[in-house]
């Protein structure tokens, strides 16, 4: 196999890892931050470059994270890099 094309597969595989371990990072963040009634009303999450939009399965509980924000953000910023928090209604 060509130097190169070694290369370029261990840098996508190194992508991949990294990327594992961020979002295992985060998802212990909001276990950590949030108490356990308020994460059973997240559906899902979704990270894109340094956002990261959390969907919930209703608008009380997208606004009762959303006064948490500040907080989640300073702490997700610190360890993984998330610049930017987003909560959405989940079509589900």
């Amino acid at each position: 196999m060509p130097q190169h094309i070694k290369k370029l597969i261990n840098d996508f595989v190194k992508d991949i890892k990294k990327g594992k371990r961020r979002k295992e990072k985060i998802t212990s963040l909001i276990e950590e931050l949030l108490d356990i009634n308020t994460r059973k009303h997240i559906k899902s999450y979704r990270v894109y470059k340094d956002t990261l939009t959390i969907y919930v399965d209703s608008s009380i509980w997208g606004y009762q994270i959303n006064l948490w924000k500040n907080k989640l953000l300073k702490k997700l910023e610190e360890e993984v890099g998330i610049t930017d928090l987003k909560v959405r209604l989940s079509k589900r």
